[in-house]
This record gives structure tokens, C-alpha cells and sequence, in this order.
């Protein structure tokens, strides 16, 4: 493999400074030589408490000010000489169409705007998969209450457009299907329900080529939605899908999938998220990632999946509220002890206060929005099927 020079640091701006997936990548390339910007909508992310982060910015709301987001992402990259911009939470669909419509000096890890939202949908992304011979389930599209009406109560209903398992809703009885009122503006799907093993796989790639995969099972969430605690699966389970998809796509990006492994091994996807997740922390080279990633090596790094990892702040939450429902308090503790934090860096302690200020933050806008926090952490940044695409 390259070594990977130093010698003039790269310039990178990473997006999303709300997520850990963001403050890992810039980890990874601050240890590699790189010089990392940060920034996000929020006023007080965690991420701007570490070492890995030399600046961070905040811009506007793409979903509340289009104009104002796109002055200050271009702003922010011509001060700043930026070259590579990675994005890690749904700004990457807002920055898509950025790069679409003004094309920045900076190169965007990402693909088009329309490579994006075939991923994001969950409709188009099964019918795309099927399309490129994979196996998938059955699903349905959904555009009226009285297509509702034609769904049994074995299926899993959810929004085409969605996240984190929102308004899912798993083989629905009578009183939950009365909820749902999917229309043409805002539309469902109805898909077969698949008894098996969840996966988790997260992938990055370059021009169709896969650079870098990792796999785990979610053993704890938050809500139903975030994977919390991450046990490492082999790769080899996941990567024929992993692989046959981004090549299809020409994918260049980051890349998440939902799989369901059958009892007889067959891998089939349920849904996709085009942007980073959890996947990220198994990778903890910082020199093989940056060749690959800024150097263009085909021999990508491998992931460590020497041992399970997890966010001890989630897990002394969520986590623990699970185990108490489910009755696993023993196996959480044994779970939680045997396990890594994603959230720890040699030479890089977070402030605990620093991660209190950012939900605290999220806290504010969900009861000012009167919304759940949940949808509180995408709101400013989601992307549902904009018409302006």
C-alpha cells in the first residue's frame, strides 16, 4: 500500500459535526496528517470539543434557508481551501444538489443527486436491487387510504421516506392501520415481513469500486430506530450484495444497508441509508483509510472486528431500558463490559458536558417544534422527497 504523504495536508470538511460517525472520520484523517473543518446547523455539537476539529462552522438550515446554506457551505470552502468535502447525516442530499447546481471547487464524496434518492426511497431501492438480480421482498407502493385497506396484518408498513424506523409499523393490528394515511404527496410501502437475522453493513466506494466493508448485528437501539451497540459480523456474509449494489450504482460514497440473513443464508435487504452509520467505527487505521480514500487504493482497509463496540451514553439509556423491558438487565451489563466505545480516542477526550450540551440543544428544538427528539435530531436537515430536487 502507498504511504500516505503529509507533505501538503489535505484540506477536508466534514459535515453532520452532530453525528459520532462524523467525529470518527475526522479522527481517522486528523491522525493521517489531514487538516479537518467540521460543521453542522447546530450551535453547541460535540464534535467541536475535539482535537480532530481545527475549525467548526455553522451554516443554516438547508431545509429552512436554500439560499442562506448554499452562501455559507461555498463561503466556507473558498475561505477555507477546502479540497474534499465529506458529508455524514441527510445533508448529504442538500449537498448533492448543491454540487449539482453550482459545482464548488471542492470534490464531494457523494454521488448525484438522483443515484441518492433511488437509495433513499425505499420503493426505488428494492425495485433497483431487483433490477441488478438481487433477491428482495415483496413491496407494495402505497398511495391512498384505501390501499391500506389491501394490506394484511402480516406485513411491515413505513414511509417511503423515513429514518430510524420512525412510523414503522410492524405487522399492524386494526387500530394502528386506522393511523396511517399514506397519499401521493406522502407516500408508504407495504413489504413482506422477513423472519430472520438482522444486519447491519456499511460500505464506502469510489466509482463502483467497494473500498471498505463492515457488518454488524444491532443488539440494542435506540427507540426502534439507531442502532446503539454494534456486534461484528463477517463481512464475507454481507459482501456479494454489498458489492453487486455499489457496482450497479457506480456508487462513490458512503453507504448503509438493512439485511435480513434467512435460515437458509440467503441475505435480503429491507431499506438503505446513503450516508454514514455506525459502520465506521470498526475502521481504525487512520493511514490505510486515507490511502484509500485520498490516494485512490484498491486494496482497502479492513475492519476491525475484533470486538463489539458501543455508545456507553445511549447504552446507560436506551440500552438500559431495554434490558429492564426484556428482562436482560445480567446480559446488558456482561454486553456493556465486553464491549468498546465508539466515543473513545486515544489523545481525544470529549467532555461529557459537551455531549449533555448537544441533546440539550435537541431537547429545545423538539418541545419548541413540538415534535418528538427524535425527529428533533433530523428535522433541519432531512430530505422527503423535495420537489426542487
Amino acid at each position: 500500500m502507498t504511504e500516505f504523504k503529509t507533505k501538503h495536508p489535505h484540506r477536508i470538511l466534514v459535515t453532520g459535526a452532530r453525528a459520532p460517525a462524523a467525529l470518527h472520520i475526522a479522527r481517522l484523517l486528523t491522525d493521517a496528517g489531514c487538516h479537518v473543518f467540521m460543521s453542522d446547523t447546530l450551535r453547541w455539537p460535540f464534535s467541536n470539543g475535539s482535537r480532530a476539529c481545527i475549525q467548526y462552522y455553522r451554516f443554516r438550515s438547508p431545509v429552512e434557508d436554500w439560499e442562506r446554506f448554499c452562501f455559507d457551505i461555498v463561503q466556507l470552502i473558498n475561505d477555507n481551501s477546502i479540497t474534499h468535502v465529506i458529508p455524514t447525516c441527510e445533508e448529504v442530499f442538500h449537498l448533492a444538489r448543491l454540487w449539482k447546481d453550482l459545482k464548488p471547487t471542492a470534490s464531494l464524496f457523494a454521488p448525484k443527486v438522483s443515484t441518492l434518492l433511488n437509495a433513499h426511497n425505499k420503493l426505488s431501492f428494492i425495485q433497483r436491487a431487483a433490477d441488478l438480480g438481487l433477491e428482495v421482498p415483496d413491496t407494495r407502493l402505497l398511495l391512498s387510504p384505501d390501499d391500506i385497506q389491501k394490506s394484511d396484518h402480516t406485513r411491515v408498513l413505513k414511509p417511503i421516506w423515513s429514518r430510524f424506523a420512525e412510523k414503522v409499523f410492524i405487522q399492524p393490528n386494526s387500530s394502528d392501520l386506522q393511523k396511517i394515511k399514506p397519499s401521493a404527496a406522502a407516500p408508504w410501502i407495504s413489504q413482506e415481513f422477513l423472519e430472520g437475522e438482522e444486519i447491519c453493513a456499511f460500505a464506502f466506494a469510489k466509482d463502483g469500486n467497494t473500498l471498505g466493508i463492515s457488518a454488524y448485528h444491532p443488539l440494542y437501539r435506540a427507540g426502534k430506530g439507531a442502532a446503539i451497540y454494534f456486534k461484528p459480523v463477517a463481512t464475507e456474509i454481507v459482501a456479494p450484495f454489498v458489492q453487486t449494489y455499489i457496482e450497479g450504482e457506480n456508487w462513490t460514497g458512503q453507504i448503509s444497508f438493512d439485511l435480513i440473513r434467512m435460515k437458509d443464508g440467503k441475505i435480503l435487504p429491507l431499506e438503505c441509508n446513503p450516508r454514514s452509520t455506525s459502520g465506521i467505527h470498526f475502521f481504525r487505521d487512520p493511514t490505510s483509510f486515507c490511502s484509500t480514500f485520498l490516494c485512490n487504493e484498491q486494496d482497502g482497509p479492513e475492519a476491525d472486528l475484533s470486538i463489539s463496540q458501543s455508545v456507553p451514553l445511549a447504552m446507560l439509556s436506551y440500552g438500559l431500558v431495554e434490558a429492564i423491558r426484556r428482562r436482560k438487565y445480567r446480559h446488558w451489563i456482561s454486553d456493556l463490559q465486553n464491549s468498546r466505545s465508539a466515543m473513545k480516542w486515544p489523545n481525544d477526550a470529549i467532555p461529557i458536558w459537551r455531549q449533555f450540551l448537544t441533546i440539550m440543544e435537541f431537547t429545545l428544538r423538539s418541545l419548541h417544534n413540538r415534535t418528538s427528539l427524535l425527529e428533533a435530531t433530523t428535522s433541519d436537515i432531512r430530505w422527503d422527497g423535495d420537489p426542487k430536487k
